[in-house]
């Protein structure tokens, strides 16, 4: 649910813009404030596995394919503040190294995957799940708490698209909910498979080993974005410039190839970039921020 340049246009962009950097800023805020020490191997790991997760295009019906948003996941795995973090990051990374997503449009989509996928689902999860020990319900919980973040996050979408753009808002709210609908099931399936990878491999190099394996092997049919821009006329999306990775690709080597460099850089500059990011943070006192 990237949405490109051009697509949505106007006073919207500077909003969407102002509103994330407001949700950066009180994730960032909230997380310094934590009493628990931010580890920045795990951050890293976290953030590069959902990058490379959403490098994996699953197909559903209707010659459409959709992918994990992993708002949720991060949030059962780092909290809620630093979830929202993570998913930024991805994203940036994503914009700006392989041309996936918008410069003018990275705040509407912080604040559909961050906000939507990250604050408002793992706020739900929690909300579902305050005190329970039973396995069975944390778990159906955490189902549908990813369900709802992609669900909500298509709503969300197509009110921007609406506010960007000449089309109206109920005209592609129902396809936006319909589609994304489906999308949401996989993404709870992905969601729980994760979390028990990650139970087992806490380290996380084997799930992320496992999903760059596959990367190759992802969805070509367009996401649920692209499907319902195609067929419902929205404006196309372009490139502002031309990405060093363009498309997950790297320049001068075989497809199947390429796909996987191109992810394996990925995940270094998330790797690098998380870290970096967790010790910036580290070195702003908690004691300042509480007295700001």
């Amino acid at each position: 649910m990237h949405i490109p340049d051009a697509m949505i246009t106007g006073p919207i962009c500077p909003l969407t813009t102002a509103l994330a950097a407001g949700l950066v800023g009180a994730a960032a805020f909230a997380a310094v404030r934590k009493k628990a020490p931010i580890q920045p191997g795990r951050f890293a790991a976290v953030t590069a596995l959902i990058f490379v997760l959403q490098m994996l295009n699953y197909p559903i019906s209707g010659a459409t394919s959709g992918h994990l948003m992993g708002g949720v996941l991060a949030a059962g795995l780092l909290g809620i503040p630093l979830a929202i973090l993570s998913l930024t990051l991805v994203l940036f990374v994503q914009a700006i190294f392989f041309g996936d997503g918008g410069i003018t449009v990275l705040g509407a989509n912080i604040l559909l995957m961050a906000g939507m996928g990250a604050a408002s689902g793992g706020l739900l999860y929690r909300f579902l799940t305050p005190h329970s020990q039973n396995t069975l319900q944390r778990h159906l919980a955490m189902a549908f708490a990813a369900w709802a973040s992609v669900v909500s996050a298509a709503a969300l979408c197509a009110l921007f698209l609406a506010s960007g753009s000449e089309v109206s808002f109920f005209h592609v709210l129902g396809p936006m909910l319909q589609v994304h609908g489906l999308i949401g099931l996989g993404e709870a399936l992905l969601t729980l498979m994760m979390m028990a990878a990650v139970k087992a491999w806490p380290r996380l190099i084997l799930p992320m080993a496992g999903a760059l394996f596959l990367t190759p092997f992802a969805s070509g049919y367009p996401d649920g974005l692209e499907f319902v821009a195609e067929h419902f006329q929205l404006p196309e999306g372009i490139a502002l410039f031309t990405a060093p990775m363009p498309d997950y690709s790297f320049p001068f080597l075989p497809e199947m190839l390429s796909v996987m460099v191109a992810g394996l850089a990925g995940i270094l500059l998330c790797q690098m970039l998380g870290a970096a990011m967790v010790r910036g943070l580290e070195k702003i006192p908690a004691s300042r921020m509480q007295r700001s």
